[in-house]
């Protein structure tokens, strides 16, 4: 890794930067997509029947999963990061903020003055509705010349301003531009701006690529590739994730060309729905039910933009702040899990690798995160009409935290222990302050995490149980009998 100091070779930096970028952008994605499918209805009513309760239950399948893909792009770049001999970077900028990346100006260069004007497409928590499944296909959109010619005046009727200025597909709200590589005051991202000059999300990973060659081309990609060879995910694929060891500059680019694949379909294989043609998908669904029945609604009523504090109900404003515990401490475990990892040392003891990587992937991410903000979905905030949403808050103490990888916490077992044994026990005190139906599946989190809690001190303790194998006999351990 880079060492103690923090400091990065001069060589480096501009790799750094890039990927720093993507890594931010990943992150940010990933929270707003999450967000968007917390507030999907899980049953019809008044407002959503039941033939309309299908296009929500497919659309919240399909927004679930982009959302586990844009965590594999997280992986992706921080497996870069790791194998080039970098930290991993878990910060993100906070919502609402408008990304250099996703400004008007920025999406227009190249164009001719007659040619209409990209919208700006500011960050920020809302609820599914129309104009925010539309935002996120601009997002996800490569420039118009690239867009395929019958998604094309979709495009221009959504992402672009109107003749009055207005913009269909960005929230009314007010929103300044966030300075790049300005997180907090360590200085990992304390960059000068202008060092990475913006443009496409496809851009950006085209940009990794080419820096990644020429850098291999420069100096062999010995040194390039100078961290932790196996210090990344290497989880087998499931749930439309691909993840996979990063060690040299043909696993690096393959793992560039399924980020661009699957956001923008750029260089995209026969067949493949990238996340702007589910998303463009997704809205024209949604247009024609409109037209059909304007009093369609999909969604509970979630906050825009929910900040700490702003719940006046008890119950939502605990189950906030336990949320916003247990992300952060997620975000500890993929950073120890990133930084730490040594496949060399993977089945020895301490088993900490191994004790992180089955405990943040699956139980945190999938029994805690997501199944704690349906509930809160469930719960009122106290103003009378919206319901709970998370808020994903990082201090900017926290922010500081995820940057240095080299804290004595992330080798801790026991500070991951008792993180998840302090959210269990939150979560059984929330029990009490809501009605029985949340009260009995916030039982299957306060089960589950408690569990958890054990199983991470087991694994640390012994490994992973050995996978079974009916082609090997292990009925008897000692050679000398058996044979």
């Amino acid at each position: 890794m880079q060492g103690d100091s923090g400091v990065i070779p001069d060589e480096k930096v501009y790799l750094s930067r890039l990927l720093w970028e993507a890594a931010v952008l990943e992150h940010q994605f990933m929270c707003q997509y999450l967000y968007a499918a917390f507030s999907l209805k899980r049953t019809p009513d008044a407002t959503c029947n039941a033939a309309q309760f299908e296009h929500v239950r497919r659309w919240a399948s399909t927004l679930y999963m982009i959302a586990r893909q844009e965590m594999e792009h997280l992986s992706i770049v921080n497996s870069i990061l790791t194998a080039v001999g970098l930290e991993p970077c878990l910060v993100r900028f906070g919502f609402p903020s408008q990304s250099a990346w996703f400004t008007g100006a920025t999406r227009s260069r190249g164009q001719r003055a007659n040619d209409p004007v990209p919208c700006d497409l500011p960050f920020v928590l809302s609820r599914f509705d129309y104009r925010t499944v539309c935002r996120f296909a601009c997002m996800e959109s490569p420039l118009l010349v690239d867009v395929p010619p019958r998604d094309a005046p979709w495009v221009l009727a959504n992402c672009f301003k109107d003749a009055s200025g207005r913009c269909p597909c960005a929230p009314e709200v007010e929103i300044e531009e966030v300075p790049r590589f300005a997180l907090t005051a360590r200085g990992k991202l304390g960059a000068p701006p202008g060092t990475v000059e913006p443009g496409t999300v496809q851009e950006l990973y085209e940009a990794i690529g080419k820096e990644l060659q020429r850098l291999t081309a420069a100096y062999g990609e010995a040194w390039v590739f100078s961290g932790h060879l196996s210090g990344q995910s290497e989880l087998p694929s499931e749930f439309d994730i691909y993840l996979f060891p990063i060690c040299d500059l043909s696993s690096a680019l393959a793992g560039v060309r399924l980020v661009k694949e699957q956001g923008e379909g750029i260089e995209a294989s026969a067949g493949f729905t990238p996340h702007f043609l589910h998303f463009a998908d997704m809205a024209r669904d949604y247009q024609l039910i409109l037209a059909t029945d304007p009093a369609f609604t999909p969604s509970v009523p979630m906050p825009l933009n929910p900040q700490v504090g702003s719940y006046s109900d008890p119950a939502a404003r605990m189950a906030t702040m336990l949320f916003d515990q247990g992300y952060y401490l997620l975000l500890q475990m993929l950073t120890g899990y990133y930084a730490h990892y040594d496949k060399k040392t993977f089945g020895e003891y301490p088993h900490l690798s191994a004790a992180l990587e089955q405990t943040a992937f699956a139980p945190v991410m999938t029994m805690f995160v997501r199944s704690l903000a349906q509930v809160m979905a469930t719960l009122p905030t106290g103003d009378g009409v919206t319901f709970a949403g998370p808020t994903f808050f990082l201090a900017v103490s926290q922010l500081r935290t995820l940057e240095n990888a080299n804290l004595a916490l992330y080798t801790d077992i026991n500070h991951y222990i008792g993180g998840i044994a302090s959210l269990a026990n939150g979560v059984n005190e929330l029990r009490s302050h809501v009605a029985p139906d949340a009260a009995a599946k916030l039982e299957f989190i306060y089960q589950t995490m408690s569990r958890t809690a054990g199983n991470l001190g087991y694994i640390y303790k012994s490994g992973i149980y050995p996978k079974f194998d009916p082609n090997v006999d292990n009925s008897c351990k000692d050679t000398e009998k058996c044979t």
